[in-house]
C-alpha cells in the first residue's frame, strides 16, 4: 500500500491580494456605471423624451432658480438624434414684475452634450425670430423688453447673464430690434438680426449682423473677441472683460442722425459714407479706437453762427488711445475736398496730451503734422467753433502754403505753458499784409517763401530762428514804401529773434536778394523796449541797381514832393557800389540831427539821364535841358540828398559837356529846393542856343536872342 501524499497550499503576497481586490471592485464599478448609463439612456429616450412636455413646469422653475427671471414655455419638444437628445421650445415668454410678457421668443433650440450635462449647461442655444423693443420715454427713462431699467432693478439679472455667457454657444437668428426715442422723435428698426456668441473658458467671441431701414444705410456687422479675468466671479461680468471690437458699415447715412447732432449744437444736413472701426476695451471701458472713414457729400453746421461746412469727400484713418494720465489722437492719410474746390492732401496728424501727475509731475503734450494745406485749413477753420479773435486773424492773414512738417511740444497747461517748442518746414508760404495804422507801418506780408523755423518759449522768454528762401515771390511793407510790394526773383535770410520782459529783438544775417531793381546782400537787427516803433540797425551792399527805381525805395517818412522829384529827375541810370545804412529809432527817421541816428545811401550813378529841374516842378514855359550820359556819386544822408562829381552832356547839345556838377536837396522832409552848380564847356554857338531854348532866355529878358557867336566857351 502506497503512502498517502501531502501538499502545502500556495500563499499570495499581501500586495498582490490588494491589487486583485481593487481590480475586482473596479470592474464591478465599471459594469455598474455602464449599467446605470444604459438605464439612464433608456429612461431618457424611451420614457422622458416622449413625455418631455410634462416637464415644462419643472423646467420653468429650474430656469427661474438659475437665472432669476420668470419664464413661460408654450410648448416643449425633444428629439432623439444621438446619445443625448435635443430640445425645441416654442412660444417662450419672459415676464416682468407685473406678469406681462416683456420678451417673446417664437422658437428656441437647445442642444446638449455629455460635457454640457456634467457642467449643468447647454452645448448650444439657438433663438429664432425674437423681437426686442428698446425705448427711451419722453421723460428720459429707458425701457428694455418692457422692463424699466432706469429705476431700481426689479429683478437681479446678473445670475441670468452669468448663466448665459457660461454656455458654449448661443445664437439669435432672424431677430428684430426696434429702438424708439420719444425725446428726439426717432424710431429705427433693425431686421434680420443675427447674433452668434461663443464662450470658451475665459474667452468670448461674438458677431452681430443686422439690416437697418434703407434711409439709415445698408447691412452692417459688429464683431468682438473679449477675455474675462481668470478669477472672475462670473462669466456674465462683462464690465470686467477686455479685448477688441470691430464694426463695419458699408453705407451709413447722416440725415437720420440730425436729432442727435443737435444735442451737440450741430446741424447735420446730409452726408453718406463707409466706416470701419476697431475699438479697444479694457475691463469694460473703451480705451482706444481706430476708424477708416470714407464720406461723401457732407454738409454740416458746427455752430449756429458759423457758415455751413460742405465737403465733397473725406477720407483717412482716425484714431485715439487712452494712455497714462492722458490720451493720444491721430489722423493718417487724411484728405478732403471742399465743395468750392479746396483740396487737403493726404497728411498725418498726431496729438498727445498728459495731465499733471499726483507727485507734482507737470502735464505735457505733443502735436505733429505733415502735408497741411494752409489755405484749406484756414477755410475749414472759419466753419469750426473757435474763438472769434482767431477767426478774424485767419481772415486777415489768409495763409497759403504747404506745411511739410510741424512739431509742437509743451509742458504745463496748453493755454499758458511753462515751456513750449515749435519747429517746422513750410513751402510756398503766403501771408497777407495788414494796412498801416494811423501811425507807423502795418503788418508785413509775403508770398512764395520756403521757411524752416524753430521757436522756444520758457519762463516768459521766447527765442527762435528761421531760415527763409524765396523764388519768384514778393515782400510787402504797408506804411513803409509808397509802392509797398517788392517783387523778388531770389531772396534768402537767416533770422533770430528773442522776446522777454517787454523787450523784443530780431536779427537778420546772410541776407541775399536778387530782383529786377537790385541785387545784393544785407544784415541788420530790430529791437524794441516797451511800446513804440523800436530801433533799426540795417546795413548792406548792392552790386547793381536801377537808378530809375530809387524813388520807390524812399520811405514814406520822406516828403511826397521829394519822392516825386527823385522819380522825375532820374528816369534812367544804373547804380553800382551801393551801400546803405539805417541806424536809430524809427520814430525819428530820417534823423535830421546826427545824435538822432544815421541814414545813408551812397552809390555810383552811371549812364543816367538827369532832369535836375523837371517841368512838373518848375512849371516853366521852356524846359531846362536834361543831363545825359551822367556819371556821378549819389548820396542820401539823413534828411538830405546830393549828386556830386557829376560829368555829363547837355541833352540836345552834343558839344556841351558838364563837369564838376552838383545837385543838392538840403531837407527831403520839406518842399524840395534844389541847388544845382557845375561847369559847362563847348562851342559858344551851342551855348547861346541853350540860353535861347531854356528858361534862361526869360531870365535875361531875351537880350541874347539876336546874338550869334562862334568859338569855344566856358560857363
Amino acid at each position: 500500500m502506497l503512502p498517502e501524499s501531502t501538499s502545502t497550499p500556495t500563499t499570495l503576497p499581501p500586495r498582490l491580494k490588494l491589487w486583485a481586490m481593487a481590480t475586482r471592485w473596479l470592474l464591478a464599478l465599471l459594469l455598474s456605471c455602464a449599467l446605470l448609463l444604459g438605464l439612464g439612456w433608456a429612461l431618457l429616450h424611451w420614457v422622458i423624451v416622449p413625455r418631455i412636455d410634462e416637464f415644462r413646469p419643472a423646467l420653468e422653475r429650474l430656469a427661474r432658480q438659475a437665472t432669476g427671471l420668470r419664464l413661460e414655455i408654450g410648448q416643449l419638444q425633444a428629439r432623439s438624434g444621438g446619445l443625448i437628445p435635443s430640445f425645441t421650445l416654442r412660444q417662450v415668454r419672459l415676464l416682468d414684475a407685473q406678469g406681462q410678457a416683456a420678451l417673446q421668443l417664437p422658437q428656441v433650440l437647445i442642444s446638449l452634450s455629455p460635457r454640457s450635462v456634467i457642467q449643468l449647461g447647454l452645448e448650444q442655444l439657438v433663438i429664432e425670430g425674437a423681437e426686442l423693443a428698446l425705448r427711451r420715454t419722453a421723460d428720459g427713462r429707458f425701457v428694455i423688453a418692457g422692463i424699466d431699467v432706469s429705476q431700481a432693478p426689479q429683478v437681479d439679472v446678473q445670475p441670468a447673464l452669468d448663466w448665459l455667457f457660461a454656455q458654449s454657444e448661443w445664437a439669435l437668428l432672424g431677430g428684430t430690434v426696434r429702438w424708439q426715442d420719444d425725446m428726439q422723435g426717432i424710431a429705427v428698426e433693425l431686421r434680420q438680426v443675427d447674433w452668434v456668441m461663443r464662450n470658451s473658458g475665459q474667452r468670448h467671441s461674438m458677431r452681430l449682423d443686422a439690416t437697418p431701414q434703407a434711409q439709415w444705410g445698408d447691412r452692417f456687422s459688429l464683431r468682438g473677441m473679449l477675455r474675462q479675468p481668470l478669477l472672475s466671479a462670473g462669466s456674465g461680468r462683462w464690465r470686467q472683460w477686455s479685448g477688441e471690437l470691430y464694426a463695419e458699415f458699408s453705407r451709413i447715412e447722416a440725415a437720420p442722425l440730425q436729432a442727435y447732432a443737435r444735442l451737440a449744437g450741430m446741424e447735420l444736413e446730409h452726408g453718406r459714407g463707409a466706416l470701419r472701426t476697431w475699438v479697444d476695451v479694457d475691463r469694460g471701458r473703451i480705451v482706444g479706437a481706430l476708424a477708416d472713414v470714407q464720406l461723401q457729400d457732407v454738409q454740416a453746421r458746427l455752430a449756429a453762427k458759423l457758415p455751413s461746412l460742405a465737403l465733397r469727400s473725406v477720407g483717412g484713418r482716425l484714431g485715439w488711445q487712452e494712455m497714462e494720465r492722458g490720451l493720444q489722437a491721430s489722423a493718417q492719410a487724411l484728405s478732403f475736398e471742399s465743395a468750392d474746390g479746396l483740396r487737403w492732401p493726404a497728411g498725418n496728424v498726431s496729438w498727445t496730451q498728459q495731465s499733471a501727475g499726483a507727485n507734482g509731475t507737470p502735464g505735457r503734450g505733443q502735436f505733429s503734422a505733415d502735408q497741411i494745406d494752409l489755405a484749406a485749413l484756414s477755410a475749414i477753420a472759419q466753419r469750426l467753433p473757435m474763438a472769434p479773435a482767431l477767426h478774424e486773424q485767419l481772415r486777415s492773414l489768409q495763409p497759403q502754403g504747404q506745411v511739410e512738417a510741424l512739431q509742437v511740444s509743451w509742458q504745463g497747461p496748453l493755454e499758458q505753458p511753462e515751456r513750449a517748442e515749435i519747429s517746422g518746414r513750410v513751402r510756398q508760404l503766403a501771408l497777407s499784409p495788414a494796412p498801416a495804422p494811423a501811425r507807423g507801418p502795418g503788418r508785413p506780408g509775403l508770398q512764395g517763401a520756403d521757411v524752416e523755423f524753430q521757436w522756444t518759449h520758457a519762463k516768459n522768454q521766447d527765442s527762435g530762428r528761421a531760415a527763409i528762401k524765396m523764388s519768384s515771390g514778393w515782400l510787402e511793407f504797408p506804411g513803409v514804401f509808397e509802392e509797398p510790394r517788392v517783387p523778388l526773383d531770389q531772396f534768402g535770410a537767416q533770422l533770430r529773434f528773442k522776446r522777454s520782459a517787454g523787450a523784443s529783438l530780431i536779427e537778420v544775417e546772410d541776407g541775399q536778394l536778387q530782383a529786377t531793381d537790385a541785387q545784393g546782400q544785407f544784415k541788420g537787427s530790430w529791437s524794441r523796449q516797451g511800446e513804440g516803433l523800436g530801433q533799426l540797425d540795417l546795413q548792406g551792399e548792392l552790386s547793381r541797381g536801377n537808378g530809375a527805381r530809387v524813388y520807390r525805395y524812399l520811405p514814406l517818412g520822406i516828403a511826397e514832393p521829394v519822392r516825386r522829384y527823385v522819380q522825375e529827375a532820374v528816369p534812367q541810370g544804373q547804380l553800382s557800389e551801393v551801400r546803405f545804412k539805417v541806424k536809430g529809432p524809427l520814430a525819428r527817421f530820417p534823423f535830421k540831427q546826427a545824435e538822432e541816428g544815421e541814414f545813408l545811401i551812397s552809390a555810383k550813378l552811371r549812364n543816367a539821364l538827369y532832369h535836375y529841374a523837371p517841368a512838373s516842378l518848375t512849371k516853366a514855359s521852356r524846359p531846362w535841358p536834361a543831363l545825359e550820359q551822367l556819371e556821378a556819386d549819389l548820396v542820401f544822408q539823413r534828411a538830405g540828398m546830393q549828386i556830386s562829381n557829376a560829368r555829363a552832356q547837355v541833352a540836345g547839345f552834343s558839344g556841351l559837356t558838364v563837369s564838376r556838377a552838383q545837385a543838392r536837396l538840403a531837407d527831403m522832409t520839406l518842399q524840395p529846393s534844389v541847388e544845382v552848380t557845375g561847369e559847362i564847356r563847348g562851342p559858344l554857338a551851342q551855348g547861346l542856343q541853350l540860353v535861347k531854348a531854356s528858361p534862361l532866355a526869360g531870365m535875361t529878358r531875351e537880350v541874347l536872342s539876336p546874338v550869334s557867336a562862334s568859338g569855344p566857351a566856358e560857363l
